[in-house]
């Protein structure tokens, strides 16, 4: 039986910020939590920890003063909004055992959590309220809250992989959109008929597709496991990166950049986002580019979001990943605890601080139909929209393990050149052994037999 080792409970975790799950917007304060929260007081009173921009510290605001008035509670809010000074003051107040009663919890943070017994299983209280609707949250997402059989988390947001279309390179060239049934195949030969045209230094100055944000990162894991394949083992004791299914879809992507169908890293300056920039026709890119997507591209050119291909296996290759609410195992009172979790990420409250706001998905399918209003409503507003629906419910189940976040260096480091050009399979099955390599020494350190 593996263990978590003492070296991997006392080690700081610094998590990576999703744009559509938290800020990466510097520090910000509200409340009376001093800017951190407060550590658990029993009583009347309870603190909850938040990890956004202080905009939407005024959204949770209003739900959090709706639940202080029903419930007769007093809720100290604090919020961080740095993430690395975020998971410094989990990890410090973790160790010490005055986490706040409510933390933001990100499903990368799950069986992190779960292991240093920091975040209290939900199942009693979940069983306990009778108008608690646990299915209500779509079903990937909900496999993520969970470790080993427990719910750890209440999901609040989500974020998924889209492919965002733009139609006019398309009707400019008198090509057809693309169905929604596509897959990879499908994908490399609509990006292969998307006229191109070169620098005067006789560089290329467009491509048919973008597949950048991509690699390297969690959506991969989905993308892979469409194809019947995976990077770790299902308890994440071993690697299993090195398969001949990795291989063959590594290389499906190295083609890509091989074939010049997809801009290289060093095609465009950094500050370029060559889909807004109308540079690709056809992006890999993250449902929470569109709010922004919406406002820079205004009316320069229609574009629409079609949904992730599927792979071999006749799935399709979406992973997700979100944020939720953890209930502090040392709270003084976890019942209200509880309470003040479920009234932030009720449809209620997902409809005012979710869906009315573009840079994520709700956690809950009822929350669903207020984002899509939401996402239709503007002269401006991209079509194809439900196919957020549809690639969200068909989510495969690709859920994480406590090392997540330095496995996200590990998997990023060794990509990096991957859309290179010129990657030959021999350099493939050389990247993959890497990465086996790099985890399994990575695995040594979080567990012991």
């Amino acid at each position: 039986m593996l263990k978590l080792s003492a070296a991997a409970i006392g080690g700081a975790a610094v998590a990576p910020v999703l744009s559509a799950c938290g800020s990466s917007l510097g520090a910000a304060q509200h409340g009376g939590g001093g800017g951190g929260g407060a550590p658990s007081a029993g009583g009347n009173q309870l603190s909850l920890l938040l990890d956004h921009t202080s905009i939407e510290v005024q959204r949770f605001q209003k739900v959090v003063d709706k639940f202080q008035k029903s419930s007769k509670l007093k809720v100290s809010v604090g919020n961080i909004a740095t993430g690395s000074a975020f998971y410094t003051k989990i990890n410090t107040e973790g160790v010490a055992k005055t986490l706040p009663d409510v933390w933001y919890a990100r499903t990368f943070d799950v069986a992190y959590d779960a292991i240093k017994q920091w975040a209290e299983p939900l199942d009693s209280y979940i069983s306990k309220d009778s108008n608690f609707n646990l299915d209500d949250f779509w079903p990937a997402l909900k496999a993520q809250a969970e470790y080993h059989g427990h719910v750890y988390t209440l999901p609040w947001n989500l974020s998924d992989y889209v492919v965002f279309v733009n139609e006019s390179v398309l009707e400019k060239a008198g090509l057809s959109l693309p169905s929604a049934n596509w897959t990879w195949a499908d994908f490399e030969a609509a990006a292969a008929k998307v006229p191109v045209a070169k620098r005067s230094n006789g560089r290329q100055s467009n491509y048919g597709a973008s597949v950048t944000g991509l690699v390297g990162d969690w959506g991969l894991r989905g993308v892979l496991a469409a194809e019947g394949s995976e990077l770790l083992s299902p308890n994440f004791e071993k690697s299993i990166a090195y398969s001949e299914p990795n291989v063959r879809f590594f290389m499906f992507l190295a083609n890509l950049a091989n074939k010049h169908l997809v801009p290289t890293a060093s095609s465009f300056p950094a500050t370029v986002d060559p889909f807004v920039g109308g540079l690709v026709a056809y992006s890999v890119g993250g449902s929470w580019n569109i709010a922004e997507y919406t406002s820079e591209i205004g009316s320069k050119f229609k574009w629409s979001i079609l949904p992730i291909p599927k792979g071999s296996t006749g799935k399709r290759g979406v992973a997700v990943a979100g944020g939720g609410f953890a209930v502090s195992a040392f709270s003084k009172n976890k019942q209200a605890a509880f309470e003040l979790a479920n009234a932030l990420t009720n449809t209620s409250a997902l409809n005012s601080v979710v869906s009315q706001y573009l840079d994520s998905l709700p956690a809950r399918q009822s929350a669903m139909p207020d984002f899509l209003k939401t996402a239709k409503t503007g002269k401006d507003a991209p079509k194809g929209i439900n196919n957020i629906q549809l690639e969200t419910s068909q989510a495969l189940t690709v859920n994480y393990p406590p090392y997540e976040v330095p496995y996200q260096t590990v998997i990023t480091n060794r990509t990096a050149t991957l859309l290179n050009g010129n990657v030959t399979e021999a350099k493939v099955r050389t990247m993959l052994k890497q990465i086996d390599s790099d985890t399994r020494a990575l695995i040594s350190q979080y567990f012991k037999k």
